[in-house]
């Protein structure tokens, strides 16, 4: 399903799965990052990145997906890198205590 300013796309960059996040993550378009981000592991990446830079709404179910797609990294032995620049992400995950939960890093460059 599509929905207005959202989409989701996978790329890859030095071996790693990188899963680029546009607009809003709630809860009609967090299982569509669901679907492209488990795809992305099936090919055996050397780590999962998510690319949130361009996300403009961010809540528990963004929250959820992240610690979902953290576990399941950590599950199969991968590195999960989280990129984030903006309050829009940082801010929620900051008011839950959970910055110390993800590796965050400002750019897909540096998390590959």
């Amino acid at each position: 399903m599509e929905y207005p300013e959202f989409a989701v796309d996978e790329r890859r960059q030095a071996g790693c799965a990188v899963v680029v996040v546009r607009g809003d993550v709630d809860s009609d378009t967090a299982p569509d990052v669901w679907v492209v981000a488990r795809q992305a592991l099936e090919s055996k990446p050397v780590s999962l990145v998510v690319d949130c830079t361009g996300v403009t709404f961010f809540g528990s179910t963004g929250i959820s997906l992240l610690l979902e797609l953290s576990g399941v990294c950590r599950e199969q032995g991968l590195p999960f890198r989280l990129v984030a620049d903006t309050k829009t992400v940082l801010r929620p995950l900051e008011v839950m205590d959970l910055l110390r939960e993800f590796v965050i890093v400002r750019d897909v460059a540096e998390a590959c």
